[in-house]
């Protein structure tokens, strides 16, 4: 019985952290906003993203983890390598910044690496 109980709490607790996956992208605009927010564009739109004026993922650069993200996304942009990005979906995917998508409704970034 225990190890039936503890199978059900490695399985509820190592669920994934990321729904969405895209690989070998090329990166596009990345802006760093005062408020240490970055938003991030690629070449193509990946699905459940919203576009934000050309940007699909957001991330907090102020954190350990987002200055490290920010460090690997500019040292690809200057490299010209593609990116593979985890992230979550947007709350409201398809839309653009006329119709419902902006800051707080876009995309998460949640992983980069540069393949």
């Amino acid at each position: 019985m225990k190890k039936i109980l503890l199978t059900c709490l490695f399985l509820l607790t190592t669920s994934e952290c990321f729904a969405n996956w895209v690989g070998g992208v090329e990166l596009g605009d990345i802006n760093v906003a005062p408020d240490g927010y970055v938003a991030v564009g690629l070449s193509t739109q990946p699905p459940g993203t919203c576009t934000n004026w050309s940007w699909y993922f957001r991330f907090d650069a102020s954190t350990p983890g987002g200055k490290n993200m920010l460090a690997t996304l500019m040292a690809a942009k200057v490299a010209g390598k593609t990116v593979n990005i985890w992230y979550s979906d947007s709350s409201s995917p398809g839309t653009n910044q006329t119709n419902g998508c902006n800051g707080s409704t876009m995309s998460v970034l949640q992983g980069i690496s540069i393949p």
